[in-house]
């Protein structure tokens, strides 16, 4: 229910503000999937390669 608000508010908005808002939330939403993919990396890293050496 909360994203279906969000959305709602979304079209409220001009399409200016709105493009940039968008834009924002993709730069943020893929930063926390770098930053998730790297900690993940780290983690197979020392689970595997380093435990075993």
């Amino acid at each position: 229910m909360g994203v279906k608000i969000l959305v709602e508010w979304l079209a409220k908005l001009p399409e200016r503000p709105r493009t940039i808002l968008k834009t924002c939330a993709y730069g943020f939403v893929a930063g926390l999937v770098a930053v998730a993919f790297q900690l993940a990396l780290n983690a197979y890293y020392r689970a595997g390669i380093v435990r075993l050496s």
